[in-house]
């Protein structure tokens, strides 16, 4: 199932550091303050740029192809994120919001190995 491609990546080590950095912004938005908070969103981005365009994912012809037949995915995340917003600043964020993002990860990784696209690099 893993298909190997340039610099020894696998498509599943991108769907997994993909879902690893979901939950980061997840916790990032359910506990950080002030200017971590904006820091560690600036690092997200940055790594999530830098990650897609290691594997070849940040060309033209897979931009083109981003939208996807099953919307819920995208509602998901959003439900994921409105919670963490909204448990931000409660006591029991410190424990719900991490609990959260290990959830929200793990399903988005499942998701993401059943109907993830993810066009080979090897053409680059």
């Amino acid at each position: 199932m893993n298909q190997t491609v340039r610099n020894g990546q696998t498509k599943n080590a991108y769907w997994i550091l993909l879902s690893i950095f979901f939950a980061a912004g997840v916790v990032v938005i359910g506990l950080a303050e002030g200017w971590i908070l904006l820091g560690a969103a600036i690092t997200l981005v940055v790594a999530i740029l830098g990650l897609t365009a290691l594997h070849g994912q940040f060309r033209k012809d897979v931009l083109r192809s981003l939208s996807t037949a099953s919307p819920g995915v995208g509602i998901s995340a959003a439900t994921v994120v409105a919670v963490a917003v909204l448990l931000r600043g409660a006591d029991p964020a410190v424990w719900a919001v991490p609990l959260l993002a290990v959830g929200a990860s793990a399903g988005l990784y499942v998701w993401l190995h059943r109907h993830g696209r993810y066009v080979d690099s090897a053409a680059v």
